[in-house]
């Protein structure tokens, strides 16, 4: 009944505010799920766990930068091995790097082990064990994966259908409807970031049966189109090799057809043939890239709002008084909506510069030339 809003030929604030009013009056609202007080316990231990991940993520891309600062090169496996890897690194750093490196690593063993304890603190909810157990048959999905699934979806007979189900994991396209106008999105609906690793997890390595830290996955660069696959790769701590387009073209040869399968085979034979030279990407590559799309997307408005304006001064000299005021009226409004949205770019590479002091003092030795 609730849907009967959405197609209304009268959509307003106060319309639907009646409307619900008329449905609660008849006990037609359905009733919204409330996850009992164990699971809610259990759901804020796996987001915290999510979220001291993400903090060491951070850290680790800040103590990259600052490596690479002074030609110190950090793989991806060093990180499993704090103290091995404060023994290799501080030796090779500077005074003043030397005692950031040292705070940094403390740090992040200090994340290491409020992570473990928080893992702990999961496996001692034994109330989900039963269910727990028979997730863990599902191939692809470890203990972080079947505790994650448990707190974010909650008692699953609370879905009536398959369908609702897959919509609440937002495996499904989305829609949006008002007013009546109905739109259709091509991509899924708003994701819930917990359970989107965790499907992550499940679609690459479970039909494989594999470990996520035994695989290694090269990617082409291909811009936005793989920077959030790179960015969550790297945030789970997978082996990540980022190999060069241009590389992986020459060593094609005379190949017929071009496809994303045959662009797939091409890949893997190239990072078969070439596996004695991966060079694993870093945590700062995240920061870097970031950087990289937003200026890029800058310059696409910046060039867009010239032709605008170019257009807007023909426009003035035109002829024609009826059809040229509409039209700059209308070209006028999107100048104004570029400008706004370059200056929302550059509060949020500013925000990026400041979060990032490594990145950031390099942006100003860079600036002085």
């Amino acid at each position: 009944m609730v849907k009967a809003i959405s197609y209304g030929e009268v959509k307003t604030d106060k319309v639907d505010a009646r409307t619900l009013a008329e449905l609660l009056r008849v006990d037609l609202i359905p009733q919204a799920h409330q996850a009992s007080p164990k699971r809610r316990e259990l759901r804020e231990l796996t987001r915290g766990r999510l979220r001291m991940i993400q903090w060491r993520s951070k850290l680790q891309s800040t103590l990259w930068g600052l490596a690479a600062k002074y030609n110190v090169q950090i793989n991806g496996t060093q990180w499993r091995y704090p103290s091995k890897l404060q023994q290799w690194l501080l030796p090779q750093l500077p005074a003043a790097a030397n005692l950031q490196a040292q705070i940094m690593l403390g740090q992040i063993r200090q994340l290491q082990s409020d992570i473990h304890r928080l893992e702990e603190e999961i496996e001692q909810q034994s109330t989900f064990n039963e269910a727990a157990e028979r997730l863990m048959a599902v191939p692809g999905l470890g203990k972080v994966g079947v505790w994650t699934i448990l707190a974010e979806i909650g008692d699953i007979t609370r879905f009536r259908s398959a369908k609702q189900f897959v919509s609440y994991c937002r495996l499904v396209p989305g829609a949006k409807d008002s007013g009546g106008s109905h739109r259709h999105k091509s991509g899924n609906k708003t994701p819930n970031k917990s359970l989107a690793i965790t499907r992550v997890i499940t679609s690459w390595v479970g039909n494989y049966e594999l470990e996520l830290t035994s695989c290694l996955f090269c990617l082409e660069p291909t811009g936005p189109y793989s920077h959030q696959l790179k960015q969550t790769l790297l945030s789970l701590e997978a082996n990540v090799w980022e190999a060069s387009s241009l590389s992986i073209h020459l060593s094609k040869g005379l190949v017929r057809g071009k496809s994303d399968p045959l662009d797939a085979r091409q890949i893997v034979l190239y990072t078969l043939r070439y596996r004695d030279q991966v060079r694993l990407l870093g945590p700062g590559n995240i920061h870097i890239d970031h950087l990289s799309h937003l200026l890029r997307l800058r310059q696409l408005l910046v060039e867009d709002r010239s032709k605008y304006r170019q257009r807007l001064g023909e426009l003035s000299r035109s002829w024609d008084r009826e059809v040229a005021p509409l039209l700059a009226k209308n070209h006028s409004l999107v100048i104004t909506q570029m400008e706004t949205q370059i200056k929302e770019i550059e509060q949020r590479i500013d925000q990026l510069l400041t979060e990032d002091k490594d990145l950031r003092v390099q942006f100003e030795h860079t600036a002085k030339y």
